[in-house]
């Protein structure tokens, strides 16, 4: 368990693989959880341990760690990842 990684929202456009990639994302970054928008409330995201995939960052998330989608992609390349099949 993640326990000590903080959460990781990752923001893109609907349509551009957050969702199709959410497993690699997930274990690259070694968070336990996938929470997908809409998610309950900003304030209910944990502060460890989760991947959060949204299309717009919610300004009460803005204290997060936030990445965007391009980024997270760059970042698994870089590391030798390979994403899902329409996604290359």
């Amino acid at each position: 368990m993640s326990t000590h990684i903080p959460s990781l929202i990752i923001v893109g456009p609907q349509g551009c693989g957050k969702t199709r990639n959410a497993k690699i994302l997930k274990e690259h970054f070694k968070l336990d959880l996938v929470i997908e928008e809409p998610f309950p409330s900003p304030h209910k995201v944990p502060e460890f341990g989760a991947l959060v995939l949204c299309n717009d960052l919610p300004k009460s998330c803005a204290h997060h760690r936030v990445m965007q989608y391009a980024d997270a992609v760059k970042e698994l390349s870089n590391a030798g990842r390979r994403l899902a099949e329409n996604d290359r």
